[in-house]
């Protein structure tokens, strides 16, 4: 669900075909770094935002006193190699994944 959102806003802030498809790959890693082993139901919120500088993508995993996912491994490699910027971020709700990507660049 949370890639077919992305690629939807990603169209309609004129995203080319590329664009799109590095989105749904972009979310999709980072919902695997916050999801990762986990043995019980989670609640995995993601706000879009178009800006002028791009889309601001955020996840958020509704999990108190979670650590953020450690910045390694090919996921995170993935991220920081189509995203302009990627941020990871501890909360009182939960750990989140940040990113910032521009429109044909990456």
């Amino acid at each position: 669900m949370l890639r077919t959102v992305v690629a939807g806003v990603g169209s309609k802030v004129g995203g080319s075909v590329d664009d799109l498809a590095d989105l749904r790959l972009l979310v999709d890693e980072a919902a695997t770094l916050l999801l990762g082993p986990r043995g019980h139901p989670t609640t995995l919120a993601m706000s879009i935002e178009p800006s002028d500088a791009g889309l601001r993508i955020a996840l958020t995993l509704e999990a108190p006193g979670v650590a953020p996912p450690a910045a390694d491994g090919l996921s995170w490699h993935v991220l920081i190699g189509l995203a302009d910027e990627v941020e990871a971020l501890s909360s009182a709700d939960g750990p989140s994944i940040r990113i910032l990507r521009r429109q044909g660049e990456g």
